[in-house]
């Protein structure tokens, strides 16, 4: 009983502060600059059936479809108003703090679960993304079930956790291809079970096979329409559309708009399921990255920090001022001018005057701090403790969905492996509680 009364608060404290959000947005809020491409194929769909129009077989999108399709499923049941899809992700993110406790309790005690959930329920990335018309809350639900399917394989064995954990990977594919070399990763683990080999052999396929499923569908319905076996292009635009500019305007010693324009005057590309249209952007991005590599990983590297260390409370400032978007909505801090302190005001107080949203900026970065100090203290506490496979689980997966945002940080990024970063802070504040109090708390699940 005090359990269902521990859930109810949670989702009462979440929803309370999720509705503050809610009363003081418009509908013009919740699209982002890269809204318009989702929207664009919904709309698209509500007037022809399709996600292209009649008689045209071109592929324009550079991304995959699974969110539009989302969109499109929630608007035919529920109404042609996009607050049903938002909605919707509101009761995901929900979902997404239970599995956050649910992953949290295969492993360590109630308390750290509990704790897990309370800061779930506070996480403004949490709070906030389902708020806007883009792929994060249904991408990261469907990549924190796929994860949690997989963690009760490794407990239970049921191999019906193993096949719906495959799909839902599968799935997140169909909306975005991020988790798309984390899956082979998930299936060498597999093989370290305590299984006869075999088994651990026939398993590990049958996760590939089932992963697949949703992928092929997908690439074989792009083959049907545009004549192309195709998935993506989003790794060749995130390279040459977003990375490779910013390593040649550095290279160059040029203004980065200079090298943008430049890098984008050669990419001629008309249907981007034919791959075509890549053979110069490509040479440009071969000889710049051996040129200069250490450059090359530089960026990258000042890129997956900045997915680390960026503010959801700039996003929240979209939210609050959507006319931020129209007006250079882009904040950087490596891009601000003047000394560092002047460079942390301007990022902290980023298009407001409101002391509230300043303070809350101030807290995020102290937070920050706080707990990936709490985050460092659990991963080494698991690796001293010997519980290598929890280590390598929660290590591997928060590394691979920060290293993938190298070609342009943003906190946005940060959301997918948000969930693992919530479970190991909590697991930190109860070994410091532990350390410094002198108490003896379970951390793990006995």
């Amino acid at each position: 009983m005090k359990f269902h009364f521990f859930r109810f608060l949670i989702i009462l404290i979440y929803s309370s502060l999720s509705f503050l959000i809610f009363f003081n947005i418009s509908l013009l809020s919740i699209m982002e600059n890269d809204s318009a491409a989702y929207v664009g194929y919904l709309n698209c769909f509500e007037r022809c059936g399709a996600f292209n129009t009649i008689g045209d077989h071109i592929c324009h999108n550079w991304y995959s479809l699974g969110y539009p399709a989302f969109m499109v499923c929630i608007r035919s049941l529920l109404g042609k108003s996009f607050w049903p899809v938002i909605f919707i992700q509101i009761f995901l993110a929900i979902l997404i703090i239970f599995l956050i406790f649910k992953i949290a309790s295969y492993f360590f005690s109630r308390k750290v679960a509990n704790l897990s959930m309370i800061l779930a329920s506070f996480s403004l990335g949490i709070l906030l993304y389902p708020y806007f018309i883009l792929t994060e809350s249904l991408l990261c639900f469907l990549l924190l079930f796929g994860f949690e399917r997989f963690v009760s394989y490794l407990f239970s064995g049921k191999l019906s956790s193993l096949i719906l954990s495959a799909l839902l990977f599968g799935l997140s594919i169909v909306v975005k291809s991020a988790a798309i070399f984390f899956v082979p990763f998930l299936a060498i683990i597999l093989l370290f079970v305590k299984q006869g080999f075999s088994k651990k052999i026939i398993n590990a396929a049958i996760f590939l096979f089932f992963f697949l499923l949703p992928v092929f569908g997908y690439v074989l319905r792009n083959q049907q329409v545009y004549g192309y076996f195709y998935l993506k292009s989003v790794d060749k635009v995130n390279l040459y559309g977003f990375y490779l500019p910013e390593v040649y305007a550095e290279s160059e010693n040029i203004p980065f708009d200079d090298a943008n324009k430049y890098v984008r005057s050669l990419i001629h590309v008309d249907n981007f399921a034919s791959g075509e249209g890549y053979k110069e952007v490509h040479e440009l991005f071969c000889k710049t990255i051996i040129k200069h590599p250490f450059l090359a990983v530089k960026i990258w590297m000042k890129n997956v920090m900045k997915t680390f260390l960026g503010l959801y409370t700039n996003h929240l400032k979209v939210l609050l001022y959507p006319e931020i978007k129209d007006n250079n909505g882009y904040c950087s801090f490596f891009s601000l001018q003047g000394s560092f302190i002047q460079k942390v005001w301007k990022y902290l107080s980023f298009h407001t005057n409101s002391k509230f949203l300043v303070l809350l900026s101030i807290f995020e970065v102290i937070w920050n701090v706080l707990r990936y100090l709490f985050v460092l203290i659990a991963l080494s506490f698991l690796f001293l403790k010997r519980k290598f496979l929890l280590f390598v689980l929660f290590s591997s997966y928060i590394f691979y969905f920060s290293i993938i945002s190298g070609h342009a940080g943003c906190a946005r990024f940060r959301f997918l492996f948000e969930p693992i970063l919530i479970i190991l802070t909590a697991v930190g504040i109860f070994i410091l509680y532990n350390f410094v109090f002198g108490k003896k708390e379970e951390i793990f699940l006995k």
